[in-house]
């Protein structure tokens, strides 16, 4: 799994501020500075969670990982940054994190939910952390923390705020206490609560028209980097979407954001191709209006986009073996 260099250019400061020289650190990892220049450049994560694990291990300082959290504006996340900055309420920025977080932070999924005035955020592990769980999780803790600041500002009272971390109590738990006074180490999942009508505050920097422009950029960087099965997914998603219909391969593209050549050769890397996707939801559709008794067949095969009813009935005879008709009849 990797994360934008970024984070390790984040790491890296604050390594140096403790004597740790910079050039030293990208040698062993066989980077070199230019690399961490590039917007685009990712490292592997248990790369930069070693590293400090190794400053952790020789200094004791093991608040370091989550100094590095803290340490970590909105901006190092690149458009997602930008995106949950410019979102219009808090609810609005959880589900961002929640859809593009493995865009950033692959081994970690969010979920969010409500219970009475609660609002709940849990931080689940993807692949299973081991050892470099004492050093990941306060991580993730200090960068979530930092993003809440900068989201509610002076909304934000820790005193309000309970955590739940999977982390092992640290030896220094009492300073990790200072910043998040409600901690509860040891826990079966990493989670956050905090008062439901947080969710709906107006945040500082609401930008409809910026919120709109970073999450067509999140979709487009969604479609190259979050892999092929994604975009088979998100392809039967929009299939199933009334608004958007059955359409060709183009308007599907232009859709999820992605140039018609480069969707079709992610679904052929996968074995499939538009044309079979958008025939399954066909037949699944058709099968499910079919058995509605209420709606013809003409109106079936208007509803799946077929000019005629005959080519609906050719179409799904091709499907089923048998016709739209034959299908209806009681057996």
């Amino acid at each position: 799994m990797t994360v934008p260099a970024t984070y390790l250019g984040v790491a890296l400061g604050l390594l140096e501020a403790r004597g740790v020289r910079t050039a030293d650190v990208l040698t062993s990892l066989g980077l070199d500075a230019e690399a961490l220049e590039d917007p685009a450049a990712r490292v592997d994560v248990t790369d930069v969670a070693r590293l400090i694990g190794r400053y952790v291990a020789r200094s004791d300082d093991v608040m370091l990982p989550f100094e590095l959290g803290r340490a970590t504006k909105p901006t190092a996340h690149g458009t997602l940054g930008y995106a949950l900055l410019t979102s219009a309420s808090l609810r609005d920025a959880l589900y961002l994190g929640e859809r593009f977080v493995r865009l950033r932070f692959g081994i970690m999924s969010l979920r969010s939910y409500v219970e009475g005035d609660t609002a709940i955020f849990e931080v689940d592990e993807v692949v299973r952390l081991g050892a470099q769980r004492s050093f990941i999780v306060p991580w993730v803790a200090g960068t979530i923390l930092r993003l809440g600041e900068f989201l509610l500002g002076d909304t934000l009272d820790v005193r309000e705020v309970d955590v739940e971390l999977t982390m092992a109590e640290p030896r220094q738990a009492a300073e990790f206490r200072k910043h998040l006074p409600r901690t509860t180490f040891g826990a079966s999942v990493n989670r956050i609560r905090l008062p439901a009508r947080w969710l709906e505050h107006r945040l500082p920097l609401s930008d409809k028209a910026a919120a709109r422009s970073a999450l067509l950029e999140l979709e487009r960087e969604l479609a190259l980097f979050g892999g092929e099965a994604d975009v088979i997914s998100r392809v039967r998603a929009l299939l199933s979407d009334p608004v958007f219909g059955y359409g060709d391969l183009q308007a599907a593209a232009t859709k999820l954001h992605v140039s018609s050549r480069t969707l079709r050769r992610h679904l052929q890397k996968q074995g499939t191709s538009y044309q079979e996707l958008l025939a399954d939801a066909r037949k699944a559709r058709a099968i499910a209006r079919l058995r509605d008794p209420a709606a013809t067949i003409e109106q079936v095969a208007e509803e799946l986009g077929y000019s005629d009813q005959a080519n609906f009935s050719r179409a799904f005879q091709k499907w089923t073996g048998t016709t739209p008709g034959a299908f209806r009849k009681p057996t």
